[in-house]
C-alpha cells in the first residue's frame, strides 16, 4: 500500500512534469544586428509549420544593433523565425529558435547575434589635380571640391565587387584626362586620416596662348602669321593729330600640340608691306621681316616685338598673262591664257648693264603671251635681230569681258611686226635659220608643224602623234646629218601630276625618240649633241641627244624655267626664282650657267619679272620678257627687253 502510494505520487509529479514542459513558453527575445539599424522580423509558428495566432510583435528596426521583443509566446513544439534585412546587404532569412531552445535559455535571455555581409560599398574618394582650376567630374558629375563617392556592387557574397567609374579632370588649354577606376584601383590607392581614398592626377598642357603686341614704324603693315593674315598694323591717327611714332597690332600666337611627348609647333611670323623693304640697319637688307618662333622664343619677347627700318621700295602690282597648258577637267587638256598678278619694279636698278626694251605690241590689250625665238638677218653690212613670239587677237563677249580668239606667230624687229600665222592657236616658235617650228592645233590635235621661215612653203605636221598626245615647247637645230628636232610630249588623257616626255626626231627618221629623263622645255646645244631641260621638279638639267649622259645643275627649292644656250655652247641661259622681289615674294631673273653646273651668275636684278630669256645668234644679246617699268595694273606691261651678253 505504501509502495503503491508511492509509485502514484511519482506518476503524478512526472505527468505534471511533462504537462509543464509540454506548455507554450513566453520569454522576450534580444537580437543583436549588424548593420545597428536593421529591420529584424520574427514569425511564430506552430508545430505544424503553420502561423501561430497568438499576437506579438512582428517587425522592428534595430536601434544602435539591438531590438528586443518583450514578449514572444512560443507555442508546444512551435517555433520562432527569426529574419533580418538591410538595404544594400545580403538579407539573412530562418534564424529558428525553437520551443525546447527558449525554455532552457529561458532564464538566461541570450541574444541572438546576426550580422549581414554587404552587397554594395560606398567608397568615399577625393580627386586631386596638378592644376588649380580644373573641372572634376566623376560619372559626368562635378565635383567642384573633388570629393565624391564611388559605389561598387556584387550579387552574392562570395562574388567579387563589381563596378568602374568614369573620372574626367579638364581645363581650358590642357589635354583632358579620362581614367577609370575599379575595386582593386581603390584599394591601392593612399587614404588620408578618415579612411578616404586620395586619387592624384596631372594635366597636361597641350595649348599655350602668348600675347603679343607688335609694333612698326609703319602704318599698314601686314602681320601673317603660318602664311595666314592676322591684320595689319593700325592706319587710324590719334585723336591728337600727331602719327604716332609707332604703329601696333596687338595679337596672339597660339601653339598647340598633341600631348604625351609631342612637341609645340614653331610659327613663322612675317611683317610686310607692298612697297617696302626691311632695313633695320644700314647692312641687314631685307624683303620682309620674317621669323620663326618656338614657345619659348615667343614668351621670351615678354609681349612684345618691335620692329623699326621700314623703308620705301618703288614697286607696284601688276598682272603677267602668259599661255599655258590648263587641265580642264580630268583627261581633257587646252591651251588657255592664264594671268598672274606680280610685282614690277618701277624704276629699274641695273645701271651697270642696261636693260633696253626691243619692240612692244600694244593695242589696247596684252600682246606677248609665250616664249621667244630669235634669228639673225641681214640687213645691209650689220646683221639684225628678229624676234619671233606667240601673241593672241582677242574678241569682246557679249558681257564686254575679252578672251583670245587665236594666239598667232608674229615676228618682231626694230621698228617694225610682221604676223605669220592667225589660222588657229599656234604657240612655241622656235626659229632656225632656214625654218619656223611650232605648236598648233591644225588638224583637230595638238601637235608640232613646221614651214620655211620665208613662208615659201607649206604648214607641214613635224610627227603623226594624234588625238592622244599634246605635244609643245619644240626645239630645232641644224647639224651636219640634217635637222634635229626635240619638243615636249604628253599624255592627253593624264592627270595634272602626271610628269612629261621629250620626243627627239632624228633626221633619218620621221618616227620619234622617247627619252628616258623625264622632263619638258628641252633646248638644242649649238652642234645639236646635248639638250638642256627643265625635270618635272622645277632643275635645270643637261643630257646627250640620246637621253644618255643625264646631269642636274641646279639645286634646292627654287624653280627653273626656260632654257637657251649661247652659240657657242659655253652657258646655258634660263630663268629661276631663287631671288626675291622687294616683297620677299619668288622672283624670276634671268642667270647663266656653264654645262657643266658653274660659273654660274644672275644677268637682271631688278625685282620684275624677267624670263623666257634667248641669246642672239652673234652671241652678243640677251632676250627676255619682262614687267618692268610697268604701271599699277597696266595690261599691256609684259614685253620684250634686251641686255648686253655679260
Amino acid at each position: 500500500m505504501k509502495n503503491a502510494w508511492r509509485l502514484g505520487v511519482l506518476a503524478v509529479l512526472v505527468g505534471w512534469c511533462g504537462m509543464a514542459w509540454a506548455l507554450p513558453v513566453t520569454r522576450p527575445v534580444t537580437v543583436d544586428v549588424d548593420p545597428p539599424d536593421a529591420e529584424v522580423t520574427l514569425a511564430v509558428q506552430d508545430k505544424n509549420g503553420q502561423p501561430d495566432d497568438s499576437p506579438s510583435p512582428a517587425r522592428r528596426t534595430a536601434v544602435n544593433g539591438t531590438v528586443t521583443f518583450p514578449e514572444v509566446r512560443i507555442p508546444t513544439d512551435g517555433r520562432v523565425l527569426i529574419a533580418v534585412a538591410r538595404d544594400e546587404y545580403a538579407p539573412v532569412d530562418g534564424v529558428v529558435l525553437t520551443h525546447a531552445e527558449a525554455k532552457t535559455d529561458r532564464k538566461g535571455l541570450k541574444s541572438i547575434v546576426i550580422r549581414l555581409e554587404r552587397l554594395v560599398q560606398r567608397v568615399p574618394v577625393e580627386i586631386r589635380t596638378d592644376q588649380s582650376g580644373s573641372r572634376i567630374e566623376l560619372n559626368g558629375e562635378s565635383l567642384p571640391d573633388g570629393r565624391g563617392t564611388m559605389l561598387f556592387r556584387r550579387g552574392r557574397t562570395n562574388e567579387a565587387w563589381g563596378g568602374t567609374h568614369s573620372v574626367r579632370l579638364s581645363k581650358e588649354r590642357y589635354q583632358d584626362v579620362r581614367r577609370s577606376f575599379g575595386w582593386n584601383d581603390l584599394e591601392s590607392a593612399s587614404r588620408d586620416a578618415s579612411g578616404r581614398r586620395i586619387l592624384t592626377l596631372g594635366l597636361d598642357e597641350i595649348k599655350r596662348v602668348v600675347p603679343l603686341r607688335l609694333a612698326t614704324d609703319v602704318a599698314e603693315a601686314t602681320v601673317l602669321l603660318d602664311g595666314q593674315s592676322v591684320g595689319v598694323t593700325a592706319t587710324a591717327v590719334p585723336a591728337t593729330g600727331t602719327a604716332p611714332a609707332l604703329w601696333t597690332l596687338a595679337t596672339e600666337l597660339v601653339y598647340e600640340r598633341a600631348g604625351g611627348g609631342a612637341q609645340y609647333p614653331t610659327h613663322t611670323l612675317r611683317v610686310e608691306k607692298l612697297g617696302f623693304e626691311f632695313r633695320p640697319t644700314t647692312d641687314d637688307r631685307r624683303p620682309v621681316y620674317e621669323t620663326n618662333l618656338t614657345v619659348g622664343d615667343a614668351e621670351g619677347l615678354r609681349g612684345e616685338l618691335v620692329l623699326k627700318g621700314f623703308k620705301a621700295v618703288e614697286f607696284v602690282e601688276a598682272p603677267l598673262r602668259t599661255y599655258e597648258l590648263v587641265e580642264k577637267k580630268p583627261g581633257e587638256w587646252v591651251i588657255a591664257v592664264v594671268e598672274t598678278n606680280v610685282l614690277s619694279a618701277v624704276e629699274p636698278k641695273e645701271a651697270a648693264n642696261p636693260v633696253r626694251q626691243f619692240a612692244e605690241l600694244r593695242s589696247g590689250m596684252p600682246r606677248v603671251v609665250s616664249r621667244i625665238s630669235v634669228i639673225s638677218t641681214d640687213a645691209g653690212s650689220e646683221s639684225e635681230d628678229e624676234v619671233f613670239v606667240a601673241t593672241p587677237e582677242w574678241e569682246k563677249r557679249a558681257d564686254g569681258v575679252a578672251e583670245p580668239k587665236t594666239v598667232g606667230i608674229w615676228s618682231m624687229r626694230s621698228g617694225s611686226v610682221m604676223q605669220y600665222t592667225t589660222e588657229s592657236w599656234e604657240i612655241d616658235p622656235c626659229v632656225t635659220r632656214e625654218m619656223l617650228y611650232f605648236s598648233s592645233d591644225r588638224g583637230g590635235y595638238r601637235g608640232i608643224w613646221s614651214t620655211r621661215r620665208e613662208r615659201t612653203g607649206a604648214w607641214e605636221p613635224l610627227s603623226s602623234g594624234g588625238p592622244s598626245y599634246i605635244d609643245t615647247q619644240p626645239a630645232g637645230v641644224m647639224t651636219e646629218a640634217g635637222p634635229r628636232v626635240a619638243f615636249t610630249r604628253r599624255m592627253a588623257n593624264a592627270a595634272a601630276t602626271t610628269a612629261p616626255q621629250i620626243m627627239v626626231q632624228l633626221p633619218t627618221s620621221r618616227e620619234v625618240l622617247w627619252l628616258s629623263p623625264r622632263g619638258h622645255s628641252p633646248a638644242w646645244s649649238p652642234k645639236g649633241d646635248r639638250i638642256a631641260f627643265i625635270t618635272p621638279e622645277g632643275k635645270l638639267a643637261v643630257m646627250r641627244y640620246d637621253g644618255n649622259g643625264f646631269n642636274i645643275l641646279t639645286s634646292g627649292r627654287n624653280v627653273q624655267a626656260s632654257p637657251a644656250w649661247h652659240p657657242t655652247g659655253q652657258y646655258i641661259v634660263y630663268a629661276s626664282n631663287e631671288n626675291l622681289n622687294g616683297m620677299g615674294q619668288p622672283n624670276f631673273d634671268i642667270f647663266r650657267i656653264s654645262p657643266e653646273g658653274t660659273q654660274k651668275k644672275q644677268l637682271t636684278t631688278d625685282g620684275s619679272y624677267d624670263g623666257a630669256p634667248v641669246v642672239s645668234p652673234n652671241g652678243k644679246r640677251v632676250y627676255f620678257f619682262s614687267n618692268r617699268g610697268a604701271q599699277p595694273l597696266a595690261r599691256e606691261s609684259l614685253q620684250v627687253y634686251w641686255i648686253d651678253w655679260q
